[in-house]
């Protein structure tokens, strides 16, 4: 599966976000938004290049991807041309674009909500995704980034549970943007952040919901003991970093988003996607045996291939900490 962000215009400014070196904001002063969505030509050329790469899968995100003035057209696009959509949204989302999401069947597409705690919210932010929640329901499953290591997830089953959503929940780790400003997960966190989210499964297991660990995660943040309960409660992990490919308005590419200022190419240097892939795999080969930190060098699990050591933007900017952002 590839991304394709449908705007890079976002309404809400996440100091975590690691696509903000992409995203131009609401406020931005002079910013020129004849440039902040996909174009519908560039649509077709992006469509032309999954259909090439033979994937029947398609991320859209943005910036908020349902802020598209052509939101429904881009949709129906997609689908008329047989792709399995998951949308990426923050839920706070038009009506219209919401009244257009009910309509659409499940098997078509995922909306995926990602979330903050809501001592994090604005009011109105928070009742605009309960509303957002609440009209979508089973077409939902929730997001959410971790973003301080003190994280209390029990608020995300309360939704599940309240709003009758998806029963699956995606966590991400938050990484730093190479040369960015974002805040991030720190290292020495890892285990605290491990130890609350074996705790979450706890709770989530037995309730039927299941949690999804995206990329970035390490084996050595959470303890032997843990692990196995963890498997048991439905939690699935992910410990590799590969390239996933995003694709911006302007029909630039990039890696992901912690590397998007590491380096940016083009749609049309390619055939496929499976061509950015190897490009930026072998851009990044040099990195993948080291791990981000000294420990990963003799760490059977990272030896054995059962875990890369993290985000490999942790371990380019433990390679040159003048490209380290802020941390959390």
């Amino acid at each position: 599966m590839g991304n394709v962000l449908l705007t890079n215009y976002c309404n809400r400014r996440c100091k975590y976000c690691f696509a903000q070196e992409k995203i131009a904001f609401e406020d931005a002063a002079g910013a020129d938004k004849s440039k902040r969505f996909l174009s519908l030509d560039d649509l077709e050329k992006v469509i032309r290049f999954f259909k090439r790469s033979a994937t029947n899968q398609v991320g859209l995100l943005g910036g908020e991807p349902t802020l598209h003035p052509d939101f429904p057209v881009i949709i129906d696009r997609f689908l008329a041309e047989g792709f399995r959509i998951k949308l990426f949204s923050n839920g706070l989302m038009p009506g219209a674009a919401l009244e257009y999401l009910g309509r659409l069947d499940s098997e078509q597409m995922l909306t995926i909500i990602n979330v903050n705690h809501p001592d994090d919210a604005l009011p109105g932010e928070r009742d605009q995704v309960a509303a957002t929640l609440d009209a979508l329901k089973r077409k939902v499953a929730l997001g959410f980034n971790i973003y301080r290591p003190d994280f209390d997830g029990e608020f995300l089953i309360d939704l599940v549970e309240r709003y009758d959503l998806d029963r699956h929940i995606r966590l991400g780790l938050t990484q730093p943007i190479l040369g960015g400003q974002n805040t991030h997960i720190l290292r020495e966190h890892y285990p605290e952040v491990g130890q609350r989210i074996a705790r979450l499964a706890e709770l989530t297991g037995p309730r039927g919901i299941f949690l999804g660990l995206d990329c970035g995660f390490t084996v050595c943040m959470f303890k032997p003991e843990d692990i196995g309960p963890m498997i048991y409660n439905g939690v699935t992990f992910k410990l590799t970093c590969n390239p996933i490919v995003d694709i911006g308005v302007d029909l630039s590419v990039w890696s992901c988003f912690p590397l998007s200022r590491w380096e940016t190419t083009h749609l049309d240097q390619f055939e496929t996607r499976q061509e950015i892939v190897r490009y930026y795999e072998n851009k990044l080969q040099a990195f993948r045996g080291v791990g981000a930190t000294a420990d990963c060098l003799e760490c059977r699990h990272k030896l054995g291939g059962n875990c890369l050591g993290g985000c490999i933007a942790q371990t380019i900017a433990s390679f040159t900490p003048a490209l380290g952002p802020s941390a959390a």
